[in-house]
């Protein structure tokens, strides 16, 4: 079984690192850890089917073809 993937996607570099160095703290080799902080690189991700396990979302990239 693969590892779960969790992606963050977050324009605020402030918020995104204290939470991104607590995943790898917590759950180091155990997740597939992504992080997206660019919203350019988020409307390329969109653009093919994911499948992500959690995805925290800032309200600035949400947009309804996220779900």
């Amino acid at each position: 079984m693969g590892k779960p993937r969790i992606v963050i996607a977050d324009l605020d570099y402030n918020y995104i690192i204290p939470l991104q160095i607590k995943f790898v703290e917590t759950f180091f080799d155990r997740i597939e850890l992504e992080i997206i902080t660019q919203e350019a690189y988020w409307s390329e991700f969109l653009s093919t089917p994911q499948e992500v396990a959690i995805l925290i979302l800032s309200e600035e990239l949400y947009r309804p073809d996220v779900q």
